[in-house]
């Protein structure tokens, strides 16, 4: 029952509460040319054995429920992610409230594979109810079941 911009508000609120992430940003208004970009964040990365960093994650929201977010739109955002730099862009985050195509996810796996820079993480219908499950407050707040 979300629009696009409570979609867009849900996944801000969202990754706020994420652990290790920081300066979330929502950068565009929502049906704004945005060049594939709504929310930025910082992750800071910690390991015993290498110096704490900071990656810039690009979090691009797609309010689909009638099509799945196939291979040309995850080319095309990362064919932008040039655009959107300095500083470095190291993951870029497609959420979306439905699915991704057999081959967008293959496609993915690969660029994984080959350690490909930016990353890429695909969050479909269910991983988004899999992370919401632990903000019963969130879950609240926007009417979801």
């Amino acid at each position: 029952a979300l629009d696009d911009e409570l979609f867009e508000r849900l996944v801000f609120n969202l990754l706020r509460r994420q652990p290790g992430y920081s300066d979330v940003t929502w950068l565009m208004p929502t049906r704004a040319p945005d060049r594939g970009r709504d929310i930025q964040a910082y992750l800071t990365v910690t390991d015993p054995l290498l110096p704490t960093r900071r990656q810039r994650v690009i979090v691009q929201c797609k309010h689909w429920q009638s099509r799945s977010v196939n291979v040309d739109e995850i080319t095309k955002l990362l064919g932008q992610t040039m655009l959107w730099e300095p500083p470095k862009v190291e993951l870029l985050v497609i959420v979306t409230s439905g699915r991704f195509t057999q081959d967008a996810v293959a496609y993915v796996e690969r660029r994984e594979e080959q350690r490909e820079l930016p990353r890429v993480v695909m969050l479909a219908d269910s991983d988004l109810e899999t992370l919401l499950s632990s903000h019963q407050a969130l879950i609240a707040e926007y009417g979801l079941r």
